[in-house]
């Protein structure tokens, strides 16, 4: 890949968000995403924000579980892109601008954060606001990210092996960059009319309680087999008095007949029958809810429900799993999982390697709340919290080597991010045996760096200009080297994102690449 190296484009200029009292979110992701910024809005709500929020049209009814939003805008992008592919096109843009107006007009907008990381988004942020933090564009039309927290969302999102850190603690060091807020994922509260609707519904008999089953996935590769669902639903039936309830949209009632074909046990069927805001009522009467990663679990988690989840093909535990202490999480444990988004497999086998008896196995021990290991062949996690943020403790007698990566990711990129060098957090990790590949690399990276300091020392003298050529140079060859690695590709885009910016002097730019190389050293030290 070339790298130009723009070292006459100005610094950005950080904003002063704390002085700004009306944000608006721009959010153009799906349910789950839309879910997960509930922390976010917390988090400003504690601060004194008044907080406007813009969504997809068709996720208006997701954003309105979310508390602490003053106001809801809704985006037409399905109505304006059928407008622009017309002969009329005039007529989109006229409806675009239009409804843009209408939010800078009423709501008036200080600031404008971004969590959607697509151009139409970055456009969008640079049309309402002049301050803006997360994803934006400069004015030459360059991809610009205020701090490196959306930053690493960017990156790690397209490299699975080092995605270590929960969605939801990335949006939140978008504006909280030392992490240093406590806050949790804590939804609007169900009426209780609705509460007490879905409870008369069920009318269950002494001593039994209710399971849930989220049969579909966004991606059907990320899909359990139903056969699977249907034989730990018996067993939950037989053996906690738990009835199963299927829940899902329309588009899974095939899934939920092939349920019914296949299971003669008791059990309700509400896929397809329900809306969301029957949803979130639903949940709250439920014991546990078994799902594979989806919309549903991020608001089982809001309304304070334990889950029991399955992360299959490109889904994972640590970057997407329940906000939420004391769920379990499971994947399948095999070396190709979790397969990056461009990834082609023929066979998934990941959809089947997670056996229904460990699926029991982790129901038990929730429904028990005696967290202790097992021998699985799978990867069972607990989550929790360590240091704000969420974090997963490994439940698996067996060897887990990913497990023993991923935690070091996590400590590696948390104190990164947060620029600690100190290392004086909840983080204790001194004894992990590191895989020798990524110590190597480690090594490597940290020797890259260390020269290019060095490099740049030696031109001191230089004429500006020639100054400038060497400098284009030496950061190429630097950059092209960290993009060979395997394991820290994140800390490659971050080094990209961030040397990119444009620097006063070449001391700016030394003192930059000084910060990488203390804190690389600081990491080899402490586990080499």
């Amino acid at each position: 890949m070339m790298v130009v190296f723009l070292w006459d484009r100005p610094i950005l200029a950080v904003c002063n968000w704390n002085m700004s009292k009306r944000i608006l979110v721009i959010n153009l992701t799906r349910f789950g995403d839309i879910i997960q910024s509930q922390p976010l809005f917390s988090y400003l709500h504690q601060q004194g924000k008044e907080v406007a929020l813009l969504c997809l049209e068709n996720f208006q009814a997701a954003a309105r579980l979310l508390q602490y939003v003053d106001k809801i805008y809704t985006f037409p992008g399905g109505e304006i892109l059928a407008s622009l592919s017309k002969d009329k096109w005039w007529k989109g843009l006229e409806q675009l601008f239009a409804s843009l107006e209408r939010i800078k007009r009423d709501f008036q907008p200080e600031q404008v954060i971004n969590l959607t990381p697509s151009l139409s988004a970055k456009i969008l942020t640079l049309v309402l606001g002049k301050e803006t933090l997360g994803f934006a564009l400069d004015k030459w039309g360059f991809s610009t990210y205020n701090n490196s927290w959306a930053a690493f969302l960017q990156a790690s999102s397209k490299f699975r092996e080092a995605s270590p850190i929960n969605l939801i603690d990335l949006y939140l060091g978008i504006v909280d960059s030392q992490k240093q807020a406590n806050v949790r994922l804590e939804l609007r509260a169900t009426s209780e009319d609705s509460i007490g609707k879905w409870k008369k519904f069920f009318h269950l008999p002494p001593g039994y309680g209710l399971i849930g089953f989220q049969l579909g996935a966004s991606d059907n590769k990320r899909r359990w087999p139903v056969a699977y669902f249907v034989r730990v639903g018996k067993i939950c039936l037989q053996k906690f008095k738990l009835i199963p309830v299927l829940l899902g949209t329309e588009s899974e009632i095939e899934l939920a007949n092939r349920f019914e074909q296949l299971a003669d046990y008791s059990h309700f069927n509400l896929v397809g029958k329900t809306e969301l805001k029957d949803l979130q009522a639903i949940l709250s009467q439920l014991t546990l809810l078994l799902t594979n990663d989806t919309g549903t679990m991020h608001l089982a988690a809001g309304t304070n429900l334990k889950v029991v989840a399955l992360f299959l093909a490109t889904a994972q535990a640590w970057d997407t799993g329940p906000y939420l202490e004391d769920c379990i999480c499971l994947e399948p444990n095999l070396d190709c999982h979790p397969c990056n988004f461009d990834q082609v497999c023929n066979d998934y086998k990941c959809r089947y390697a997670i056996q229904p008896e460990d699926v029991i196995l982790a129901i038990k021990l929730v429904l028990d709340k005696e967290y202790k290991s097992l021998s699985l062949n799978s990867r069972i996690y607990k989550t929790t919290f360590l240091n704000n943020t969420y974090f997963l403790e490994n439940l698996n007698h067996n060897k887990d080597k990913r497990y023993l990566n991923m935690s070091f990711f996590h400590f590696f990129y948390f104190n990164f991010l947060v620029n600690n060098l100190d290392f004086k957090n909840k983080h204790n990790f001194v004894a992990l045996k590191l895989d020798d590949k990524l110590k190597q690399e480690l090594s490597e990276i940290e020797s890259y760096f260390f020269l290019f300091k060095e490099q740049l020392r030696s031109i001191s003298a230089y004429p500006l200009t020639k100054r400038k050529q060497k400098i284009s140079l030496f950061h190429l060859k630097l950059t092209s080297k960290l993009e060979q690695t395997r394991y820290f590709y994140p800390l490659t885009h971050l080094w990209l994102a961030q040397s990119q910016q444009g620097f006063s002097s070449v001391d700016d730019f030394y003192q930059l690449a000084h910060q990488y190389h203390s804190f690389l050293r600081k990491v080899k030290e402490k586990f080499f």
